[in-house]
């Protein structure tokens, strides 16, 4: 089992490990901010969890593949390991389908929960349901693409059977890819319309809009994925003829699972930013002890008489979860009568974790860019 350090091997090992470190590098800062940051778990972080688990199980599995001898010629594999090469790679095949599915499921899930026009919504959908209809075509045809099922890796062993002609299969491969390579696209494009619908500063809509579409970067891995499949067939060296279609196996959900991990670091920053700047701001507010606790937290009424029975708008600058400035459909409203005890007031509100020398009621919205 030498064959690590032959042939192809060297670089198919490369591509698994570089690709799973790197997966690991980035996906469980992911975990920690949506768990310790946002305090926001959803379904996409559950797609997101599976997705880099299979990956995991993928790239190991590719790696004990290529232990066996994939990469090699078939002439330079000895009898006892050519069967568990094929049959670890027919598992690969798998595990593919499955982490990419479930990848681009998490992004669907993603665009979903921060879209609001139904146009939108209806392409999301229909995208989502391409791609997971394909997804279970493709894997049941890598099941069942041969008769009995095993003869996919006894082939070369003497065993009985058949196998789908080889263009067929190939052109089948090629056709799903075009189409996750479609769905790439589509949900890369997205983004920019969602957030730039969204009340948010045009530095935030710049930065999501740029993390998000990097998804079109693993379709285009899915493009160059799609010119080596075309060159495979089923032919006595069909271990070596796949080595270039597995390291773009390795690298479509290695780059998913880090586009997926970076778009939810912002709030991270943001946090950090924020807590090296609360002792200035502690300072700073300690030296001006004529303020009101309402005026320390930035908020801001506005001008003019105060009319009996009449709202007040008050803009708070506070921060909200993930750091961010909150928008405008999110502004407080201020309820004050002419009449009113101000000091039953101020009890009441204090009761409820409010703390202002001006007792106030706020009321907020849900936020429609609560994305990550």
């Amino acid at each position: 089992m030498g064959y690590i350090n032959e042939g192809n091997g060297p670089k198919l090992a490369a591509a698994n490990i570089s690709c799973l470190v790197i997966s690991w590098l980035f996906s469980p800062v992911r975990v920690y901010v949506k768990l310790y940051v946002t305090k926001l778990w959803t379904i996409e972080d559950w797609l997101f969890v599976g997705s880099q688990l299979f990956f995991t199980a993928l790239a190991l599995t590719s790696l004990m593949s290529a232990v066996h001898g994939n990469g090699q010629k078939v002439a330079d594999i000895d009898l006892p390991d050519l069967p568990v090469a094929m049959r670890l790679w027919f598992i690969c095949e798998l595990l593919q389908i499955v982490t990419t599915g479930l990848m681009r499921l998490c992004l669907g899930f993603l665009l979903v929960r921060i879209c609001t026009a139904k146009k939108y919504l209806y392409t999301i959908y229909a995208t989502m349901g391409v791609m997971s209809l394909n997804a279970v075509v493709a894997f049941f045809l890598t099941i069942f693409q041969c008769h009995p099922v095993r003869y996919f890796w006894l082939q070369f062993s003497g065993l009985e059977g058949a196998c789908l002609p080889a263009p067929l299969v190939q052109a089948i491969s090629v056709a799903s890819a075009a189409i996750m390579a479609v769905v790439d696209v589509v949900f890369g494009v997205l983004p920019i319309f969602l957030i730039w619908n969204l009340q948010i500063n045009r530095k935030a809509k710049v930065i999501a809009g740029f993390l998000l579409a990097i998804g079109i970067v693993a379709g285009a891995t899915v493009i160059v994925r799609i010119k080596f499949i075309h060159d495979v067939s089923l032919t006595e060296d069909f271990l070596f003829a796949i080595s270039d279609v597995v390291i773009w196996s390795m690298i479509e959900p290695c780059i998913g699972i880090c586009c997926l991990s970076i778009v939810t670091y912002r709030p991270l920053f943001k946090s950090l930013a924020d807590k090296t700047s609360s002792m200035g701001i502690t300072g700073r507010s300690k030296s001006r002890p004529g303020l009101s606790s309402a005026q320390r937290s930035g908020a801001r009424f506005s001008k003019g008489p105060r009319p009996a029975g009449k709202s007040w708008q008050m803009m708070s600058t506070e921060n909200d979860s993930n750091g961010d400035a909150l928008p405008l459909e999110s502004m407080s409203k201020v309820q004050i009568g002419a009449n009113e005890d101000m000091n039953e007031l101020e009890h009441r509100m204090e009761s409820k974790g409010i703390h202002m020398n001006r007792t106030v009621e706020i009321t907020r919205e849900e936020r429609v860019k609560d994305m990550v």
